[in-house]
């Protein structure tokens, strides 16, 4: 009997789908070979740590005080986690498909496309390419479910495709009953593709941590700013009159550097994740560390984030909701 070839969850699996280069920068943003930078396992003023080629083609992380990692042990030693739990989290954070078991949320789609290595700063992990489409009525009707417009969230760079290509590959072309939407980062010149009814890659992208969704439409100063976990919530709360931003995932641990900055920003800041086991669990982890303000859509409502409350109860009760967790 024929069916679907079965892979195993392994370090030597992984690599064949996404290359050594691709784990660093995704987990290491903006690094470059053979040039030093802050360690990221520990506090330093001068800059010790540098990514080199191993004998065997491997990239491994030198830290001066520590020693070296591959990206299995950095990822070890990084987050407190076992060998298993790392290859989890990387199957899930590229939704590689190599196991049933979650460990935390999938925050991208990799496409299993090899990348060479890149040495410079600006070389992007991967290329998106984009073929552009007028918005129609199944656009409308998607994105009025959230109390959200066309013109506005075409001023806030959401785009319709007819086709996006993965480094030169046609991966994807329209379908009305399967739309995909691009996110641009303008400043950044990277995007990330959004397909709201695909089962199995509902994301794609090439922008790494170090890029925060929305930012660039945050005010230089205000009151209050909420942290959620995707682009569709900050386009949400912006519409009814909140500043907000979402890092690329859920799962992601926030940088001291960014968060001070917002601090010295916005006098408030509240952290709106997920009311479900990982949205407690990473709201907690970033709340403590940053000594943010964690507030949740109230599990009785039947919705996990602010998108299903507003899309269930709409946009009067959405703004008394906002109004009741930031009072």
């Amino acid at each position: 009997m024929y069916g679907k070839i079965r892979y195993d969850l392994t370090k030597e699996e992984i690599v064949k789908r996404v290359s050594y280069w691709d784990l660093w920068s995704y987990y290491i943003p903006n690094c470059e070979l053979k040039k030093r930078f802050l360690s990221p396992l520990r506090i330093e003023k001068v800059p010790s740590a540098s990514l080199f080629i191993a004998y065997d083609g491997t990239i491994l992380l030198k830290d001066h005080a520590l020693g070296t990692f591959t990206i299995w042990s950095f990822l070890q030693r990084k987050y407190n986690l076992t060998y298993q739990e790392v290859l989890l989290t990387i199957n899930n954070d590229f939704n590689l498909g190599l196991s049933s078991k979650k460990f935390v949320k999938p925050t991208m789609n990799f496409y299993g496309i090899p990348q060479k290595i890149k040495t410079h700063k600006d070389s992007p992990t991967s290329k998106i390419s984009i073929k552009k489409r007028e918005w129609n009525n199944y656009d409308k009707d998607y994105w009025n479910q959230y109390c959200l417009s066309l013109e506005f969230i075409t001023k806030r760079n959401v785009i319709p495709l007819q086709n996006f290509w993965v480094n030169d590959i046609l991966v994807y072309w329209y379908n009305p009953y399967n739309p995909s939407y691009c996110y641009e980062f303008k400043k950044d010149k990277k995007r990330k593709i959004y397909s709201p009814y695909a089962k199995n890659y509902k994301f794609c992208t090439n922008a790494g941590n170090d890029i925060w969704q929305g930012e660039e439409f945050l005010p230089w100063i205000g009151d209050i700013l909420i942290i959620n976990k995707s682009y569709k919530d900050v386009l949400v709360l912006e519409s009814l009159g909140y500043n907000s931003v979402a890092p690329q995932s859920e799962s992601h641990i926030f940088d001291e550097i960014k968060i001070n900055t917002y601090k010295k920003r916005f006098e408030k800041i509240y952290l709106l994740y997920d009311n479900d086991e990982t949205g407690k669990k990473y709201s907690k982890l970033n709340c403590d560390k940053h000594d943010l303000i964690p507030i949740f859509v109230p599990i009785e409502s039947n919705c996990k984030d602010i998108s299903d409350y507003i899309k269930l109860k709409k946009e009067k009760e959405t703004i008394l909701l906002l109004k009741n967790l930031i009072k």
